[in-house]
């Protein structure tokens, strides 16, 4: 993340992780042997932690300073704070359907989550845009797309 110094890059790529991962996890259902099976979990692990760290950063640098404090505890809350009820449910599921079916339901509704608008021809970024224009300036490092770097 220190070296991409475009929000419109860095959307571009949380777009393409939050597919990967996803798909990826789509893959693992249907996957019958364990070297397949393993090179996806690899695959799955990077996406999960490029796609991770990506929207940890940008809403950091999107979010005002006197709400990052707490945009980022709700952040935190609803991030981590799901997760037991989401294993729960799912557990729960498998049990129903079956662990294959279970996972790829999980995957698909991981890559039907995400923002997925098409990109405007011409323009090799594109991403969130900032909460305001004074959000978005050279002086915090982050430059548009077609600027180039102070």
């Amino acid at each position: 993340m220190a070296v991409l110094r475009r929000p419109g890059c860095a959307g571009l790529l949380l777009r393409a992780a939050s597919l990967l991962f996803p798909g990826l996890v789509v893959g693992l259902a249907f996957a019958s042997q364990l070297p397949l099976a393993m090179l996806l979990l690899v695959g799955i692990g990077v996406g999960f932690a490029v796609q991770n760290a990506l929207a940890n950063t940008m809403i950091q640098h999107l979010i005002p300073d006197a709400l990052r404090g707490r945009v980022m505890s709700f952040y935190t809350l609803v991030f981590f704070g799901l997760f037991p009820v989401g294993a729960l449910l799912s557990g729960g599921l498998a049990e129903v359907l079956g662990v294959s079916i279970r996972i790829a339901m999980g995957g698909g509704v991981g890559s039907g989550s995400g923002d997925h608008r098409p990109s405007i021809p011409g323009s090799p970024c594109q991403g969130p845009e900032p909460l305001s224009p004074a959000l978005h300036s050279p002086s915090k490092g982050w430059v548009g797309c077609g600027e180039a770097a102070a």
